[in-house]
């Protein structure tokens, strides 16, 4: 069974920009990607959401599906899909990098700039940059243990 890692972007419908709104959409997306075995990340600034999306490749294809029918999500783009031999997020049914000081020094190190905007991150950096998000959330979390 081959797995891939997809990634997309897209805005944020701004019905959804409260708290709760982005609580809902990661307990469902937890369940959902529980059910399936997919693993992955998402970012949020209240603009737009970037997540990975790791497993088979039926599955993922399938959840992206729903997510670029889902409301919540406007212009929807695919910016990346590859073949992996194994999953960079593979203890997360879905975490979660909130926008905080951290992740726009990232952006800095990774993009042209610290502001959250996914279509303006190299492709080439993508992979990267997700990595290093998901390693300043689990430093977070640690500190907050």
């Amino acid at each position: 069974m081959a797995l891939v890692s997809l990634v997309y972007a897209s805005r944020v419908d701004p019905l959804v920009r409260s708290a709760g709104d982005v609580g809902a959409i990661l307990e469902s997306a937890r369940r959902h990607n529980t059910a399936d075995n997919i693993t992955g990340m998402l970012a949020f600034n209240g603009y737009y959401f970037m997540q990975c999306l790791e497993g088979e490749r039926k599955a993922v294809n399938s959840t992206f599906r729903r997510i670029s029918a889902d409301r919540r999500h406007t212009d929807v783009t695919l910016m990346s899909i590859r073949e992996t031999a194994k999953r960079s997020f593979g203890s997360w049914a879905m975490g979660y990098v909130p926008d905080q000081e951290a992740t726009r020094q990232l952006l800095l190190k990774h993009g042209e700039s610290d502001a959250f905007d996914p279509l303006s991150i190299p492709a080439e950096n993508l992979d990267q940059l997700l990595i290093d998000m998901s390693r300043s959330l689990s430093v977070a979390l640690v500190g907050c243990a």
